[in-house]
């Protein structure tokens, strides 16, 4: 057997912290996230041509320092270390704008495509709009009334 056994490792490294860890890489951009698998593989690969099967230390080594740091961070930040709650804590500690702050800048622009469409629209299709874009979750939170 070759190099079966260590690429075989990765895949399943890879597959099971993806799965676990991705609520907290919800906002990483796709490269970073690229990036650190490639040199990831890069380096066990590499080792394995220098140290050979002892190159699997590497990865477990790393996935249990991962694991450690990942607790710690989680529980010194009072953050649930598997669903990433409460959501704007985590969102505040990595630097990410939370779904609020998103959800208010779109609505002032709702609000304003309100007024748009009421210049084109009679009251009751504008009305026939916001119910449909409330069913579909879109709410809006501005000040109807003055619409009409």
């Amino acid at each position: 057997m070759g190099i079966e056994i260590e690429l075989l490792t990765l895949i399943v490294i890879q597959l099971v912290g993806t799965t676990i860890f991705a609520v907290f890489e919800i906002e990483t951009p796709i490269w970073r996230m690229l990036l650190k698998w490639v040199v990831f593989d890069a380096v066990t690969i590499g080792l394995y041509i220098f140290i050979g099967y002892w190159s699997l230390l590497f990865p477990f080594i790393i996935f249990i320092a991962g694991i450690t740091v990942h607790l710690r961070f989680c529980r010194k930040n009072n953050i649930n270390p598997i669903k990433a709650t409460p959501k704007k804590k985590y969102y505040d500690l990595r630097g990410w704008k939370w779904q609020a702050e998103l959800r208010s800048q779109y609505l002032s622009r709702s609000c304003a495509d309100v007024e748009w469409r009421n210049s084109t629209f009679s009251p009751e299709s504008a009305a026939a709009w916001i119910a449909a874009s409330a069913c579909s979750g879109e709410f809006m939170m501005c000040d109807q009334s003055k619409y009409w």
